[in-house]
């Protein structure tokens, strides 16, 4: 998880966006490293996208009872309420407005869910205005 933060450090700057991270070393998942990273990598790069200038992007990882919960929050923009229970599906796109001009064509949240169900998790998103956007992943550990 920290490669990913390390790999999109440089998009976070440029956009003038803190990226934080709450990683405690106690708190391990054991799984495919490169599925993982793509992952991580791509709920923050999303999360980055969607932030404004000068805001800030949390990634944090809980190790509960039997759940290693890994979550992407970013601050300053939310999802519609009628939007959300279709983030996850492919080709939606919630801006419509922003077609496909950014290079994204509404798969990256559909793949990563797929691929976070391929390794036993589960990925679930909510959003409000009061605390912007969380993607929150669950990992039997």
């Amino acid at each position: 998880m920290w490669k990913a933060a390390l790999e999109l450090e440089s998009l976070a700057y440029e956009k003038k966006v803190v990226l934080d991270t709450k990683l405690p070393e106690s708190c391990m998942l054991c799984s495919s490293g490169e599925d993982l990273l793509r992952i991580v990598s791509s709920l923050l790069e999303n999360a980055l996208k969607y932030e404004p200038e000068g805001g800030r992007v949390l990634l944090s990882l809980v190790c509960e009872k039997k759940n290693a919960v890994l979550s992407v929050q970013n601050f300053g923009s939310s999802i519609a309420e009628q939007d959300l229970p279709h983030v996850f599906d492919r080709f939606y796109r919630s801006d419509k407005s922003r077609g496909s001009k950014d290079g994204s064509f509404g798969l990256g949240l559909a793949i990563t869910r797929e691929m976070t169900e391929r390794l036993g998790g589960k990925i679930t998103a909510r959003s409000s205005r009061e605390e912007g956007t969380i993607f929150t992943v669950s990992f039997r550990i």
